[in-house]
């Protein structure tokens, strides 16, 4: 991974969930990864960058980690959780881009569950994720859902409009 970073100067790795690299223990083999990274960092400063991401208490016990991390990234930015309108300004445009709408119902009920799961949201929330897989899984569902339905009485907006039946 280093070495062909070093063939290209100028590139960027990033890592993600890097806690990962350090949360077994000091003989665990991402500590000598981490080394490694470290010492290149140092050695090649400025030719190449390093992001890292993660959970923000996990990241905090990763920089922990190695006397020589935290001095190493010194800038840190921290993402916000994406609002319940957010939530469905994504769904709707991974449903455009899909050719799928909501109808009214599913409207309102989708908006009322990413509100409702927003408010109990833990350090684990999908954010975008969240909202793809649940329009990624209504889709297939409203699939099902016209399939079952004998092709004649099948209509193109019937076949493109995801129901709230379809959502939960």
């Amino acid at each position: 991974m280093l070495h062909t970073l070093r063939k290209r100067w100028g590139g960027t790795l990033f890592i993600d969930e890097a806690y990962q690299l350090t949360q077994y223990g000091k003989s665990d083999p991402g500590h000598k990864v981490i080394e490694v990274l470290l010492k290149s960092m140092e050695d090649d400063r400025g030719k190449f960058i390093v992001i890292v991401a993660g959970y923000k208490e996990k990241m905090e016990q990763f920089l922990n980690s190695n006397d020589g991390l935290r001095r190493r990234f010194v800038r840190h930015l921290e993402f916000e959780d994406y609002s319940p309108t957010e939530l469905m300004e994504i769904s709707q445009l991974i449903l455009k881009e899909k050719g799928y709408s909501l109808d009214e119902e599913a409207t309102s009920s989708l908006f009322t569950y990413y509100k409702e799961a927003y408010e109990v949201r833990d350090q684990t929330f999908g954010n975008a994720g969240f909202a793809r897989n649940l329009i990624n899984e209504a889709v297939k569902n409203l699939d099902y859902r016209i399939a079952k339905k004998p092709k004649e009485e099948r209509t193109q907006i019937e076949m493109k409009t995801i129901l709230m039946e379809d959502i939960f």
